[in-house]
This record gives C-alpha cells, sequence and structure tokens, in this order.
C-alpha cells in the first residue's frame, strides 16, 4: 500500500511541478487553508507566500499539496487505509520523536535529499507533512506545522 501511495505522490508531484513550468501559474499569497477532511473533521494551516495548490480526491479521503518552487513542500493527508506513518522509507531518518495521547510528531533528514522533513500524525486518519526542505527553510515551516488545527 506504501509503495502504491509513494508512486501516486511522486507521479502528482512531478506533474504539477512540469503543470505550473507550463503554464506560468501557481504563486499563492500568504493565506489560510481549512480543508474539509470528512463532514465533522478539518484542517485548518497558515501558509507562508508563493506556494501553489494541488488537491488529489481518492476513495478513501483526500490529499492536499501546498508546492514551492524550491519543490518544497506540505501535504495534508485525510484519509484510511493508509499505514502510518507515511514518511517510512529508510531514507527518512528520525532525529526527533514526540508522541502524546493522540498526537505523534516525527522530524529528520532524508539521507538521499540531504533535505528534512516532519511528519505529524492527529490520528482518525489525519496527518501533515514537510518534505524536501532546505536547512535554511525548517523554522519557517517547523511554525507552519506547529500551527495546524485539527477540528473533531
Amino acid at each position: 500500500m506504501n509503495l502504491i501511495f509513494y508512486s501516486i505522490l511522486s507521479l502528482f508531484c512531478y506533474l504539477n511541478s512540469n503543470k505550473q513550468a507550463i503554464q506560468g501559474q501557481g504563486d499563492r499569497a500568504t493565506c489560510q487553508e481549512v480543508i474539509e477532511c470528512t463532514p465533522d473533521r478539518s484542517v485548518k494551516i497558515e501558509l507562508g507566500a508563493g506556494c501553489r495548490k494541488d488537491e488529489i480526491l481518492y476513495e478513501e479521503g483526500i490529499m492536499v499539496t501546498f508546492t514551492y518552487p524550491d519543490t518544497s513542500y506540505i501535504l495534508v493527508f485525510c484519509g484510511r487505509m493508509q499505514k502510518f506513518p507515511i514518511l517510512s522509507d529508510s531514507d527518512y531518518i528520525v532525529e526527533n520523536e514526540k508522541i502524546d495521547l493522540s498526537f505523534k510528531s516525527r522530524l529528520g533528514l532524508n539521507s538521499r535529499s540531504n533535505r528534512y522533513w516532519r511528519e505529524d500524525n492527529y490520528g482518525s486518519g489525519i496527518a501533515v507533512i514537510y518534505d524536501n526542505v532546505p536547512d535554511n527553510q525548517v523554522e519557517k515551516f517547523n511554525v507552519v506545522l506547529d500551527n495546524v488545527k485539527v477540528s473533531w
């Protein structure tokens, strides 16, 4: 299941990066997004300037990706039938982990890209991830994930 998910996510990111280059579209001002996972669950996220939003609806949920020009991205995942953590490949080296009753956060370095990642799992199939983030942008992306609000 993870292999299928990674394949779809990789293809999605590749196609959308090409779409932006071809169409010349994409930059967004600083904004607040509310992603409706289910009628009674949503994720509110405050994003920095310059991202492009793309959505994939699939049978069990929704994936919303906010991609920046340097290829770093934030992914909001809402759905079932996915093994967590999503970023579990051996390239994702865990440097820090925080576990609460209903929340698990892992962050670290991708050994292949030498860029940073973080995955916050909120339970009930909701995860917010950043990946491919350069060292000089980590603090900014941490602020975004630290301020995510999940409503039940």
